[in-house]
């Protein structure tokens, strides 16, 4: 790793080491005034703002920035957004609006990341030629929102969004398109997770918001560059996050509640209840959930397609257990 990265890592360390006098700059501290709090005392969630500082740094310190400059404005807007809500808690419609003109404009202007092609149940489908060039945009999107929502609502327990970002990232980076900025982003989480383990600081939305779009990013550059990424490996890998916001939406909607309002009603906070707010285990079986799955896939033991049933059932199965029909 070149010099200037370990300086940059050794960087963040200290902030995330001076999170609280960070947290007092920007007057970013998560205050557990709220049932769907877990933690008693007001905690710094400025993990968003220290991995975005760190990440502007290691580009603008590369020689090679202009390359990436979609790149930095895609993850900027996202994390910019999040911000927004950190400090004065957006409304989700005005939110969920300006982030899908955004996403709309940005790949109208990078035709190259849109799905224009899906790899599915073993046979190439050129989107290009079946759809308009707007639907394509439209429901690459789409896609993208349904990413960042899912990522986002998983951001309720010490190292479950970035440990579930990471080992995502991870499975993409060994087995598809790698990038040179990998190993420093692996390292950067890595950091973070540590003080975030220890409930030194949180992400806040700015940092699930810049995680999932680092995340979708990356998915979208690989199906753009790699013939044998499957339509199927992706879903696999994003599944539990996905079907348990299908879940929820559809649970807040038949309780005649707004689908975007927070509750207490997410797999890992039943998960939390079950085991008593032991936050290691309920950490350990949303990740096993998770990626027991794609790892049996890896190895080709079963097929994708089972996987992804017998993964549902598996979902299904727990939430059963877990009695969700308690919503509250």
């Amino acid at each position: 790793m070149q010099i200037h990265l370990i300086i940059i890592l050794i960087l963040t360390t200290l902030l995330f080491l001076n999170s609280k006098n960070f947290a007092k700059f920007f007057e970013l501290f998560d205050v557990p005034n709220e049932v769907r709090k877990i933690h008693s005392l007001p905690i710094p969630k400025v993990g968003g703002v220290i991995i975005f500082f760190a990440i502007l740094l290691y580009f603008f310190s590369s020689s090679n920035y202009i390359q990436n400059i979609d790149y930095i404005i895609f993850i900027s807007f996202f994390f910019l957004i999040g911000l927004l809500d950190d400090l004065n808690n957006l409304s989700s419609s005005i939110r969920l609006l300006v982030c899908f003109i955004f996403i709309f404009i940005f790949l109208f202007f990078n035709p190259e990341l849109r799905i224009n092609d899906m790899l599915i149940f073993g046979k190439n489908i050129d989107l290009n030629f079946h759809l308009n060039f707007i639907i394509i945009i439209f429901l690459t999107s789409l896609c993208i929102m349904l990413l960042q929502h899912a990522i986002n609502m998983i951001d309720g327990i010490n190292g479950l969004c970035a440990l579930f970002v990471l080992i995502s990232f991870l499975y993409f980076k060994f087995n598809y398109f790698n990038d040179q900025a990998d190993l420093f982003y692996i390292f950067l989480i890595l950091i973070f997770i540590f003080f975030n383990l220890l409930s030194k600081t949180f992400l806040g939305n700015s940092g699930s918001y810049l995680l999932s779009s680092i995340l979708g990013y990356k998915i979208l550059l690989i199906n753009s560059n790699e013939l044998t990424l499957t339509s199927e490996k992706i879903f696999l890998v994003l599944l539990i996050p996905g079907v348990d916001m299908l879940r929820l939406f559809i649970v807040r909607i038949w309780n005649k509640k707004n689908p975007f309002r927070a509750d207490s009603n997410h797999l890992h906070h039943l998960l939390l209840n079950y085991f008593n707010s032991n936050q290691t285990k309920t950490l350990l079986i949303y990740l096993i959930i998770s990626f027991v799955p794609i790892l049996i896939s890896s190895f080709n033991l079963l097929n994708d397609n089972y996987l992804i049933l017998i993964s549902i059932l598996i979902y299904v199965y727990t939430i059963y257990k877990l009695k969700f029909l308690k919503v509250e």
